[in-house]
């Protein structure tokens, strides 16, 4: 990893690490190995932070439920 360091308005430095592509590699195929093993333990109707879901999903699914149970929307 490479790494920089910028001067911030305060005055102090702040560090930056920009990953190589090596590391880039290890982080890419470390998530291939990880992302099944946490998608099982989200609950179906978590969709933050998760591949293919997004806000949108979120809110479509919510005005569905609620058109479903109460007639709203």
């Amino acid at each position: 990893m490479s790494s920089l360091t910028f001067h911030k308005a305060n005055g102090k430095l702040r560090p930056l690490g920009i990953p190589c592509l090596r590391d880039r590699i290890v982080q890419r195929a470390m998530l291939m190995v990880m992302e099944p093993i946490w998608e099982s333990d989200f609950h179906p109707v978590s969709y933050g932070f998760r591949p293919a879901r997004s806000v949108h999903h979120a809110i479509r699914s919510t005005g569905l439920l609620l058109k479903a149970f109460f007639g709203v929307m």
